[in-house]
């Protein structure tokens, strides 16, 4: 409770009584500084850590701890088809789902992008 009324997990939601929060921090862990430290940012350490992953995968992996990012990727990789080795292959996969959606295809300097309605 004196970490969340000392704004460690954020801004508060509303104003918390001077009186109560007197109360709180008197009875709260003595060890809890009044202050917290201020976060370290951890995208720039993750971006070195993971250098050819993608902003979406970045974010995943400063949110999930471990290795649960490589097990969604292994389970995602298992739902796909095969990989093709071209690309008229890889848009017959696509068409043959029959969904509707957006598949977005980027190696290199080459972006493929197909959209089915």
């Amino acid at each position: 409770m004196k970490k969340y009324v000392l704004g460690y997990y954020g801004r508060l939601l509303g104003p918390v009584d001077p009186n109560v929060l007197d109360r709180i921090v008197e009875n709260g862990a003595k060890d809890i500084p009044l202050k917290p430290k201020p976060l370290e940012p951890l995208v720039p350490v993750f971006r070195k850590k993971y250098s050819s992953a993608s902003d979406d995968e970045l974010l995943l992996r400063v949110m999930f701890a471990g290795n649960q990012v490589d097990e969604m990727k292994k389970a995602s990789a298992a739902r796909r088809p095969p990989a093709q080795t071209n690309i008229l292959g890889v848009l017959k996969t696509i068409l043959a789902e029959k969904r509707k959606g957006s598949v977005s295809i980027k190696r290199g300097n080459l972006e493929l992008s197909v959209t089915v309605q």
